[in-house]
């Protein structure tokens, strides 16, 4: 059972990837578009839930004033820690290939994301 809400899990998000890749126009409650210096593509896609391209430094720390509470690094070959300093954001580190999530990284990221002490992610 666990196996297929993971994997259903993960099909809702590459429909969804795969629509917005096409150009397909997006429910208002889809994904919100919020500005902060330093956070590029910044998006809110639910109460506890961001996401956004690589963040500066400064952007780390305006992100941590909103509320955010932990960084998931989903990229295989940096790493944001030297970015986070001292600003007292949490950070996991996911190594993962974009094009090819293991079962184990999916799992771990589900497991940071519905953390109440970790959240906003």
């Amino acid at each position: 059972m666990k196996r297929t809400s993971v994997a259903a899990a993960c099909l809702v998000f590459l429909v969804h990837s795969l629509a917005f890749a096409l150009g397909a126009d997006h429910p208002v409650s889809w994904a919100q578009p919020i500005k902060l210096e330093g956070v590029p593509n910044l998006h809110k896609v639910g109460d506890n839930l961001y996401r956004s391209a690589q963040p500066t430094a400064q952007g780390m720390k305006n992100l941590r004033k909103m509320g955010i509470e932990t960084i998931v690094n989903l990229r295989s070959f940096n790493s944001d820690r030297n970015l986070i300093g001292s600003t007292g954001l949490g950070y996991e580190h996911l190594y993962m290939k974009a094009w090819h999530p293991e079962h184990k990284e999916v799992v771990r990221f589900l497991q940071i994301a519905t953390n109440p002490k970790r959240a906003p992610v």
